[in-house]
């Protein structure tokens, strides 16, 4: 039977990745029109959206048979994976317009998804098909890429018609929960080439350039009416780390330790607000966090981990050194070798 499907035509692939998507997309707000291609290019698709109300999925056949996956397989385990990946990443498109969201991981997965709203098209790869035994730096992974496969590895290993072995979902966990390891503290991203970037700067940045043509798109998106977007020609990372910081909410409350983390920022804190407690308790715990991850991930094979650490290494000493020039003791023990 596995022989069978394995040798499965390009026209017997369409069928089964159209009935898949159709079954799972069959509530989704969007129009979606799926297109297939055969080419070399080492992506699972392509997505377009068209009139921010349609969706254009152009998937890459071939790339999904060829893959390197993490386990040795039938070609049928890949196609639901791929399939359960570009699923939840509809599924991002449509809840970036409907909800806040619940941790900054999955904000800046939102923050994907409105590039992905504004860019002609963007190309989509999965962490899980590039790996291979040179654990090469990828082409292309984000925040909401990550997402993805965490979620579609999930689904996957719950589906006993799939007939994975035991080994096999063991590997599949192992690899989810490299992962997870990074959305923890989710620092860098490569983005077109393989020299990673700062996430949460880069998405800035963009998100910024869509506001400035055209600012009536802070309405269409729940995230970006947390902070003071509106005002963009006039924002200055002061006034974005202060609306952060005297928050409640989650999201802005982390968004704010990167500013202080990543663009060098220098602020004395004013003492008599009480607002900014949670901030300076949030900076201590991104603190601990890196502790307790940094004998786990320095012993990593894995770049994108590799990669992500040096970036919290770096954001850990700009955070104490933000926390010293406020005179706030850190009282952790592990960290006394960064200074």
């Amino acid at each position: 039977m596995k022989n069978n499907l394995n040798k499965m035509s390009i026209y017997q692939l369409k069928q089964l990745f159209s009935q898949l998507l159709l079954n799972e997309l069959k509530n989704c707000r969007f129009g979606i029109l799926v297109s297939y291609e055969l080419s070399m290019k080492k992506r699972i698709c392509f997505i377009k959206m068209i009139k921010k109300e349609n969706i254009k999925i152009n998937i890459n056949l071939s790339y999904i048979k060829k893959s390197n996956f993490v386990i040795n397989c039938s070609l049928i385990p890949k196609v639901y994976y791929c399939c359960f990946f570009i699923v939840h990443l509809v599924k991002q498109l449509e809840s970036v317009k409907q909800v806040l969201p619940k941790s900054y991981f999955e904000g800046l997965t939102y923050y994907n998804a409105i590039e992905i709203y504004n860019y002609k098209k963007t190309g989509i790869y999965s962490p899980i098909l590039h790996r291979c035994n040179k654990n090469k730096r990828s082409y292309c992974m984000r925040p909401i890429e990550i997402y993805c496969a965490i979620k579609a590895i999930e689904k996957i290993v719950m589906m006993k018609q799939l007939e994975l072995t035991d080994n096999d979902r063991k590997t599949l966990n192992a690899f989810k929960e490299t992962l997870l390891q990074y959305s923890y503290l989710p620092e860098i991203s490569y983005i077109k080439k393989r020299i990673p970037v700062y996430t949460v700067i880069n998405s800035l940045k963009e998100i910024a350039k869509f506001i400035e043509k055209n600012p009536d798109m802070i309405n269409e998106f729940p995230i970006l009416t947390l902070a003071s977007f509106n005002k963009m020609k006039k924002l200055t990372i002061r006034d974005l780390f202060l609306t952060c910081a005297e928050s409640n909410n989650d999201f802005l409350i982390e968004l704010a330790i990167r500013l202080v983390a990543f663009f060098h920022f220098a602020y004395t804190l004013d003492y008599k607000n009480n607002d900014y407690e949670r901030v300076i308790e949030e900076m201590k715990k991104y603190i601990s966090t890196y502790a307790k991850f940094h004998g786990k991930i320095s012993m990593q094979e894995n770049y994108f981990l590799q990669d992500n650490f040096s970036a919290v290494k770096n954001a850990v000493k700009e955070i104490n050194c933000f926390l010293c020039m406020n005179g706030i003791t850190v009282s952790s023990g592990n960290i006394h070798f960064i200074i």
